[in-house]
């Protein structure tokens, strides 16, 4: 995983980030760029290969699991 943009990525106290999860802050729908928060709450728990994409809050302690 890498995060280019610190400021548009929030990881809560204890969250667990496994490999190959992908944190989406951008994405291009129809040629057009939006770019907005991805947000990983207190002790939260995002499986190998997971995607959590923008504007998604994970509220604390959540699973999401592959």
């Amino acid at each position: 995983m890498t995060v280019t943009e610190f400021d548009m990525v929030r990881l809560g106290d204890g969250c667990g980030i496994n490999r190959n999860t992908c944190l989406e802050y951008y994405l291009f729908r129809d040629r057009i760029m939006s770019i907005g928060p991805t947000d990983v709450g207190a002790f939260s728990r995002v499986g190998p290969t997971s995607v959590v994409l923008l504007d998604t809050p994970m509220s604390d302690a959540p699973v999401i699991a592959m």
